[in-house]
């Protein structure tokens, strides 16, 4: 077990067409505050992007530790 005592969330997020740079511009404050939480080790905002660095889907993935 390589994190003895912690819990991780993963999450797959399907935005709306057309809805993907509102979303990532909230979840990524979201993820900032949440940070400054106690107990929470990580939070990660993860999106699949193309070689030239644009999303290549409306799919986001959120990769907690606490």
């Amino acid at each position: 077990m390589p994190f003895p005592g912690k819990v991780a969330i993963i999450v797959e997020v399907e935005t709306k067409e057309g809805k993907l740079d509102e979303f990532l511009s909230l979840i990524r404050e979201h993820a900032r505050l949440s940070r400054e939480e106690p107990g929470c080790l990580r939070f990660e905002v993860l999106a699949e992007c193309g070689r030239d660095g644009v999303a290549a889907s409306n799919k986001v993935w959120l990769n907690e530790l606490y």
